[in-house]
Order: structure tokens, then sequence, then C-alpha cells
């Protein structure tokens, strides 16, 4: 069984990288190895596991286990989501969001200059998701500006943000060498 930390209370895993419905628990394999998958969505970055195995009388808890191993890749999102959890996306993860779907970042969020988003749906971050918001998560050219500013005019402005600064990449943000020539990226600042 898989149990979020120093708790009783059942992790949703899955046994493949493809499976569409979480479980408890996985079982081992012929050598006694468990492998499970934790969907990052449900839980954020940060979150740790305890994991319970049996067998015969036996029985193992190992506490606090961290689950640092991202599968890089492509991931469809066919429904709507809003994603409570904190959640870094690292480089080589691209969410696919499905025409008409929206996916809704209502926990902080993060993410380097990179692609993260792709397809026709609509990506927004919630009041306080995101300190800065940069068109590279979608894409190059003119489909990702526009994507990247749908997200910004969706978002809920918190009163604690005093100034909002664009960047266009034309060497003129904090690490400029860090922003594509021609590329929008926004900074908040309390």
């Amino acid at each position: 069984m898989v149990y979020l930390a120093g708790t009783t209370t059942p992790a949703d895993v899955y046994a493949t990288l493809d499976a569409a419905v979480a479980a408890h628990g996985v079982a081992s394999d012929e050598a006694g190895r468990y492998t499970f998958y934790v969907d990052t969505f449900d839980y954020g970055f940060d979150q740790t596991f305890k994991i319970i195995c049996t067998r015969g009388i036996a029985t193992v808890t190992v506490d606090n286990i961290t689950i640092e191993d991202i599968v890089l890749g492509a991931y469809a999102v066919t429904a709507n989501r809003t994603v409570t959890t904190n959640i870094h996306v690292p480089k080589g993860v691209i969410y696919t969001v499905a025409t008409g779907v929206t996916l809704t970042f209502s926990g902080s969020f993060s993410a380097g200059l990179y692609q993260v988003f792709t397809g026709e749906g609509a990506v927004l971050f919630g009041s306080g998701a995101v300190k800065e918001v940069a068109a590279a998560w979608f894409g190059t050219g003119a489909e990702a500006e526009a994507k990247a500013r749908t997200a910004i005019a969706s978002m809920t402005w918190p009163t604690v943000y005093e100034r909002v600064t664009i960047f266009y990449g034309t060497g003129d943000a904090p690490d400029a060498a860090t922003v594509p020539e021609g590329s929008l990226y926004l900074q908040f600042a309390p």
C-alpha cells in the first residue's frame, strides 16, 4: 500500500505510466520490486509518501519517500482540470491540452524558459499561481505569444503585486541572456 507520508491516508498511484484508473497499491514483480507512478497534478513536487510492503508474515514500512524521477514526455489533458498542487515542470515534459479543454493552475506553478504546453486548449493561472509568465512555455512564434497573452489576461491580479514588468527579449530583462529575442516575459514584483 502507498500512503501520504506520516499518515494512513491512501495515495492515488498508478500501476503503469498510461493507466487511467488510480489505485492505492501495486503488486510486486517476480524479484519483489514495486513500481508505481504518481500524477504530479494530484500531488505537488514536495509531497512525500509512505510505502508498506507485506510479504508472508513480514511487513516493512518506509516513510518520507520523495519521488524524484519524473518521466519526460508528452501528457494529454483531455478534460477540464484544475491543478491545486504546487508544480514545477522540468524541461522535457509537455502537456498537450485538447481543443475545448481548459487546464487551470491554482497552486504555484514554475517552469524554465522552454515549452511546457501545446494543443488548442486553454491554459489559465489563478491568483498568485505564478510570479512570471513566459511565451516560451507555449512554444515559439505569434501563436505562442497569443496563448501566453490569453493566460495572462485570465489571471486575477492579487493586490500584493505593485508592479508588473513585461519583457520582450530585447535586452531589458533582469537576465536578458535567458530571455530569447522577441519572447514575451512578465515579471511580477511585490
